[in-house]
């Protein structure tokens, strides 16, 4: 099988490695306290406006000045690494797709490339600056597509693509008729194992 995998807060803890940087950036800079986490539900992956109630600009600069710190250094999720590796290991081609957007500060895919190997990940293939998933899944073949995002879940599906919507604070609410929902990585292995 083709299985595509999104990076930040599927992959990795993006949000868990931001969220303190955000907090401080929006009472240093935007003059008011954020939301409580508990009071967000998001369809896409925009978790820190959310839970800063950013006006682009305003999370257009917090990026500018964090992007590459947050890209460079955010953690792998558990269990990730190990359940990638075992997928390609079995047969699978693992294309990553992410919607790490280019700039012209650093090279976006080299720096993704060197995260991926420090963090031992194996894949295929990578994609970054991925705004239509949905087309990129057509594209690419896959037969699983892997997101935190319902929006970018559901773009998929709608193409005729099993997908899996990993569990996050943000999305735990969220339902949908056409994802299927997982837990966490070993969820996912499980799933993919018994064919789906």
């Amino acid at each position: 099988m083709i299985i595509g995998i999104d990076i930040d807060d599927t992959i990795s803890k993006t949000f868990e490695y931001s969220y303190p940087l955000s907090i401080e950036y929006t009472k240093k800079v935007c003059g008011r306290e954020p939301k409580r986490i508990e009071d967000i539900s998001v369809r896409t992956h925009h978790y820190l406006s959310a839970v800063n109630d950013w006006t682009l600009d305003e999370e257009i600069d917090f990026f500018k000045e964090n992007y590459y710190k947050i890209i460079s250094n955010v953690e792998i999720k558990e269990n990730a690494k190990s359940v990638i590796n075992k997928l390609k290991q079995n047969g699978h081609k693992i294309v990553l797709i992410t919607a790490r957007m280019k700039t012209k500060e650093f090279d976006v895919h080299e720096i993704t490339k060197t995260w991926l190997k420090n963090n031992g990940v194996n894949y295929d293939k990578l994609i970054v600056d991925a705004l239509e998933k949905g087309e990129i899944a057509e594209r690419e073949k896959l037969d699983i597509f892997i997101d935190d995002s319902l929006y970018n879940c559901e773009e998929v599906a709608k193409k005729g693509i099993k997908t899996l919507l990993i569990e996050t604070f943000a999305n735990k609410e969220l339902e949908s008729l056409i994802v299927e929902r997982v837990k966490d990585w070993n969820d996912i292995y499980e799933k993919i194992n018994s064919k789906i």
